[in-house]
């Protein structure tokens, strides 16, 4: 018995010095926001399950309890959640310099080699490529030479949903986004390279890029334990793959412009559209050299500019067919906008009819807000020990700030947090570009200094499909009491919709307008 006792002391006074040691060595002697206590060298296991799951759902269960701005151990390494759009705005506008670095985490260097321009921390290099996006590719004179592209690409895309509808009597099921999403990865690559790909290599570029882009949303214990790399082997063996593959097919083609710009033309008579991301990229590698901007950095980034330029679109035309399909009366005040504005002839609409459709503006900022391209932001780090909201936080903390928590909040949207009202976007101007002075009650695109570079553009582009898809088709919910025979089931996404949109069915029906 007393060899037992014995025992069961020692215990207790090992576990009590491993408690102390963690606390005084692990944990930093710093007032960070409150959260679950960590276990000693494995951080909040309990409530990982829940935020690996569905962070925004995992983190909102955890507010109750905690607050609006929390801290989650993970390893040694603290993530902090923020859910307070008056702290995000204060991190992400007011002291952007502070809070706009970017967390080295090894599955995206794994990817990418930690070459992106938004997992890249603010500096020199950041500043530049976005100044070569901003003058070149996303450009005035650039979207002015691009806009027959964009026109044909919109055409394209409506003329195949057609072709879609009536080839079987409207019996057949369609998923949009088998049609939207091939015709805008063709038109992102033309803008990104500045050429056009083979078909075959095209479709192999995007089968690639769709898996990494969901490898990319993945959660991996290795970026916070480094220790547990090793059981996530296949996984990162997986990443380099990806990489890899996207090097095979894009190397060729910067050493293909390279030589086009050379010579002034290929034995085709191509040409390199001067206004294209790779001409601007291999421009300034020219003037800084190969160490600063290597031919595998260059792929990096054109990866980057092809996945975000072609998916959020797509997804958020997607996403608001979806909820317009369930409230027709706005879908019909839309169409009367539409009509009003371009006659009755009902010619299809131009970018150029654009900002004089004020309810199409307002249809796509509400759809944005109940259903943003990412419910959370990319993993901001600081430059430097700061507070915010009386909290310390540290350099080596990985920081969300909850985009979805800030568009549902009740004190920002009174009227019907979780409803779907484009009306109020009328009655109030709000800035979609995330430079708001006050607020950011609507950031899809993220905010501040490191806000999305293409995201005038993205609007434009998103504007432009919500218009032709209402203006062409009516779009109706198939559990709808009366629905005509001659109508196509179209798929549509029903992951991620807030409120009542969850218990509405995902596939809608639709016909064209003019059949």
């Amino acid at each position: 018995m007393d060899q037992m006792m014995a025992l069961f002391t020692l215990m207790g006074l090992a576990v009590s010095i491993l408690l102390h040691w963690w606390h005084s060595t692990w944990l930093p002697s710093k007032r960070l926001p409150p959260g679950p206590t960590p276990w000693p060298v494995l951080g909040c296991i309990p409530q990982l399950p829940l935020l690996v799951a569905d962070v925004l759902s995992g983190s909102t269960e955890l507010q109750k309890k905690y607050g609006k701005i929390m801290t989650i151990w993970i390893g040694k390494r603290p993530l902090i959640i923020v859910n307070d759009p008056e702290l995000a705005f204060e991190a992400m506008v007011r002291r952007g310099a502070q809070f706009n670095n970017r967390c080295r985490l090894s599955s995206q260097i794994d990817m990418s080699n930690g070459f992106k321009l938004v997992s890249s921390s603010d500096g020199d290099y950041t500043k530049l490529i976005r100044r070569v996006l901003a003058a070149g590719v996303l450009g005035a004179a650039t979207e002015r030479a691009l806009k027959p592209q964009r026109d044909s690409t919109v055409a394209e895309i409506m003329s195949l949903m057609v072709a879609a509808t009536t080839a079987t009597g409207g019996v057949r099921r369609l998923k949009v986004s088998s049609i939207v999403r091939p015709c805008k990865v063709k038109f992102a690559l033309v803008m990104s390279l500045g050429i056009e790909l083979e078909s075959k290599t095209m479709q192999r570029l995007d089968d690639i890029l769709m898996i990494r882009l969901n490898k990319t949303f993945q959660f991996y214990f290795g970026d916070y334990v480094p220790a547990l790399k090793i059981f996530e082997r296949k996984s990162r063996q997986y990443f380099r793959s990806i990489k890899q593959e996207c090097e095979e097919i894009l190397m060729p083609v910067i050493h293909k412009v390279r030589d086009i710009r050379a010579r002034g033309r290929d034995e085709n008579g191509i040409v390199v559209n001067p206004g294209s991301y790779l001409h601007n990229l291999l421009d300034l590698q020219e003037t800084e050299g190969r160490d600063f901007l290597s031919d595998a950095t260059i792929v990096a980034l054109l990866v980057e500019l092809i996945v975000s330029g072609s998916h959020t679109v797509s997804l958020a035309a997607e996403n608001a067919m979806h909820i317009l399909s369930q409230h027709p009366q706005v879908q019909a005040k839309l169409r009367d906008e539409i009509r009003e504005k371009l006659g009755d002839d009902a010619r299809p609409v131009e970018e150029s009819d654009i900002p004089n459709l004020p309810y199409l503006a307002a249809v796509v900022k509400e759809t944005l807000r109940l259903i943003a391209p990412s419910p959370v932001t990319i993993a901001h780090a600081t430059s430097e020990l700061c507070q915010l909201g009386g909290y310390d936080i540290p350099t080596n903390a990985v920081i969300y700030f909850q985009i979805r928590s800030f568009h549902l909040d009740p004190t920002l949207w009174p009227d019907e947090p979780l409803g779907f009202k484009p009306e109020r976007f009328l009655e109030t101007d709000v800035e979609v570009l995330g430079s708001g002075t006050r607020d950011l009650r609507l950031i899809p695109f993220g905010a501040g200094r490191r806000i999305c570079p293409a995201a005038k553009l993205a609007m434009m582009e998103l504007q432009m499909m919500v218009a032709r898809m209402v203006q062409t088709f009516d779009w109706m919910q198939e559990h709808d009491s009366i629905l005509p025979g001659d109508m196509t089931d179209v798929e549509l996404p029903k992951d991620d919709l807030p409120g009542d949109l969850q218990k509405k069915t995902s596939i809608a029906r639709l016909r064209s307008i003019n059949s």
